[in-house]
Parts: C-alpha cells; structure tokens; sequence
C-alpha cells in the first residue's frame, strides 16, 4: 500500500498545530488528563511527520549517500529543535516579565485598591500579602504568556504545510542508485 507522502506530512501538520491551539487556552488549574492529552496529540503528529520528510529528504540521493543525508538531516533536525527550544523559552519569558513590571509601576504607596488588596492577602502583614500577590501576578502572566505563544505556534504549524507540497514526486530512490549495484 502507497501512500501519499505530501498528505501524509500535511496530515501531519495538523495534528501538530491542533494541539498548539488548544494550549493556547489553557488556564491555571488544568488538570494532568488534558496537558497528557495534549502531549499525546503532539506525539503523534511528530510520529506522522518524520517518516514522510525523512523519506522526501532522502529521496533525491544515490544510494551510498544516503547513510551521510540521513546523518545531516538528524543533525540539522537537532540543531533546529534546539535552537527553536530557545527561542520559544525566550519568548515565553520575555511575554511574561515585560507586563509584570509594567503591572509592578502601578503598586506603589499612591494606590489604595493596591494597598488593601495586598493587605488582605497578608491578613495584616505587608510583606507576605505583597509576596503572594507578586506569586499570583507572576503565575498569571507566565500562562498568559504561554497561551500567546502557542497560539502562532499552531498556525506556524500550518503555514508550513504548503511548503510540503513545494516538494517534487516520485519520492523513490534514484534508478541509477539501484541499477549500479551499490
């Protein structure tokens, strides 16, 4: 049975980019069942995606070159995958701090709203009503950032699967590679 490795990797894509959009609705309190779904969905979109481009990027070489595409294109998927890991923590980060300071201008001595609330949360105690405040704000923002992340992650996702089908068919080894005896 063929199948068709352009629609199998586009396929692919959108179990990948589905899950991207579904966590970018996550909230503080969920719960183990939905992040494991989640990462099961991810899993086998990863699953479905590495045979077909493996297959697609190694199709175009002669057989005793093979062994090094393969090599290669492990490599740059590492590095790839490496540096995109950066980038997102990067990112996540960056989304997270930079409204929390923003937030932190407005606590100040000048704000009642701000001064009660702390207060409350301390019950009496400024510092500890300060510190659960700031524990508060920080979860909030870290999700909010990581559901503003993972929701251009998703059309990324499928924004790539046109370039899929950039890809020129038949993906089989080269004729010369099995009629030279190699």
């Amino acid at each position: 049975m063929r199948f068709d490795l352009c629609l199998l990797a586009t396929v692919a894509f959108v179990v990948m980019g589905t899950p991207c959009f579904l966590r970018s609705r996550f909230y503080l309190a969920v719960d183990f069942t939905h992040v494991a779904m989640m990462q099961f969905l991810m899993g086998s979109g990863v699953a479905l995606f590495f045979m077909p481009v493996t297959v697609i990027l190694l199709s175009d070489l002669d057989q005793n070159e093979i062994a090094a595409g393969s090599g290669l294109a492990t490599f740059l998927r590492t590095l790839g995958a490496s540096f995109v890991a950066s980038l997102t923590t990067f990112l996540w980060d960056r989304r997270a701090v930079l409204p929390h300071g923003q937030l932190a201008e407005t606590i100040n001595p000048y704000n009642p709203l701000a001064l009660s609330a702390i207060d409350q949360l301390g019950h009496g105690n400024a510092q500890a009503g300060a510190d659960v405040f700031n524990g508060m704000v920080t979860q909030q923002f870290y999700q909010i950032g990581f559901n503003e992340l993972f929701h251009p992650l998703g059309w990324i996702f499928l924004g790539l699967m046109p370039v899929i089908w950039l890809t020129k068919p038949p993906f089989s080894p080269k004729a010369n590679a099995l009629s030279d005896g190699h």
